[in-house]
């Protein structure tokens, strides 16, 4: 009996070492996972920018990134390396420098010092953080003000630089509509900016079928491209709308028609409703109305109507960070566009709609010549 327990109670002590030995490699396991996981992710860098004598129009690689004011500081997250033409420009100055990134870290950049904050002049170059916080500091000790961080991001799919293949997205989607009945259409650049290949599908009602298409035009201020399919054979017929330059009034409806978010939404075309909040858009943009209607991953590219069934824009971006707030570049800024496309007949988009029934009514017909595109990026 006693030789029992005690073997029951070496069996007993046995298991306990087992388990806890377990619950150890477990934890090692897991905190090696979270180790890993920390160091992939760690693939970007963060530049901190800020200058003296503003307000600026911050440029790195002559891309416009936002406006900063003297006491704002730039935070940008960078995923792209290599070296970067930074420019600082206002109504009197303009200017440049470089910013050389070859390995992710946290970098500083400043505009110009004329305060005497510090006993040498900057001009417009990259410093490190003992020169930044030095500048700043001082500035908000002397001024008794306080810097305001402006977070921004750089878009993978419209990267100011060089990015790592990893970081880029293999596939990006879009939506687009037709332009020209001899198969031209319309999205945004950063759609296809990286695209090695690009496709159409949803002709005719068929997602099933991918038609690749060629990008014979872009212009990246607009952030417009016109892309041509590559087969010949396919014509539509005269487009049931047209390009409605003439500015919209703040207040007035617009419905966005695409294809937004299809992996989980699915390949129905989608609709949705809302108003021109504004006649400019991010940053006080003139080429772009603000509109409250929900837009998506996936919409980029898709016409905005009126409710004459008029297209007022095309969406080319929302504000991440706030609901009912998208972006469209306005119709006016796509028929200059096409203007300088000499192949496209901007007739059959310009000329006034013969139709004026309710744009409701209409959808079925719109859609018919509103696609998704799929740009291949690797």
């Amino acid at each position: 009996m006693v030789l029992r327990k005690i073997l029951f109670y070496v069996d007993l002590q046995n298991k306990c070492k087992k388990y806890i030995v377990k619950k150890i490699i477990s934890i090692v396991v897991l905190l090696l996972s979270f180790i890993s996981v920390r160091a992939q992710s760690n693939n970007y860098s963060e530049v901190y920018f800020t200058g003296y004598g503003g307000p600026y129009k911050v440029y790195v690689n002559d891309r416009l990134v936002t406006n900063i004011s003297n006491h704002d500081i730039l935070k940008l997250k960078l995923y792209s390396k290599g070296r970067f033409t930074v420019t600082f420009q206002n109504s009197f100055l303009n200017l440049e420098g470089f910013l050389q990134i070859n390995d992710f870290g946290t970098y500083y950049y400043m505009g110009g010092n004329k305060e005497g904050v510090l006993k040498k002049t900057i001009n417009n170059q990259a410093v490190d953080q003992a020169t930044f916080e030095a500048f700043t500091k001082g500035i908000e000790k002397r001024k008794k003000v306080t810097y305001e961080v402006i977070n921004m991001e750089e878009d993978i799919n419209r990267p100011l630089g060089k990015i790592e293949a990893a970081s880029v997205a293999a596939k990006v989607q879009g939506s687009c509509f037709v332009i020209d009945k001899n198969g031209y259409l319309l999205t945004n650049y950063h759609v296809v900016e990286q695209a090695k290949s690009v496709h159409i599908k949803g002709i005719g009602g068929d997602f099933s079928t991918l038609y690749a298409a060629d990008v014979v035009a872009f212009d990246s201020e607009t952030d417009l491209a016109i892309l041509k399919l590559k087969n010949s054979a396919l014509k539509f017929p005269d487009l049931p709308y047209s390009l409605k330059t003439n500015t919209a009034q703040q207040g007035s409806k617009s419905y966005v028609l695409g294809y937004p978010l299809t992996q989980s939404m699915g390949d129905e075309i989608k609709l949705t409703e809302g108003l021109i909040s504004a006649k400019s858009g991010y940053k006080g943009s003139a080429s772009q109305y603000q509109i409250s209607a929900a837009v998506q991953p996936g919409n980029s590219g898709c016409p905005i109507f009126d409710e004459d069934g008029n297209v007022l824009g095309v969406v080319n971006g929302k504000l991440s960070n706030a609901e009912g707030v998208g972006y469209a570049v306005k119709s006016l800024y796509i028929k200059t566009f096409l203007e300088t496309t000499e192949k496209v007949n901007t007739e059959s988009t310009v000329i006034a709609n013969p139709e004026k029934s309710s744009f409701l009514k209409r959808i079925p017909e719109l859609g018919g010549f509103i696609f998704i595109v799929e740009a291949n990026n690797q």
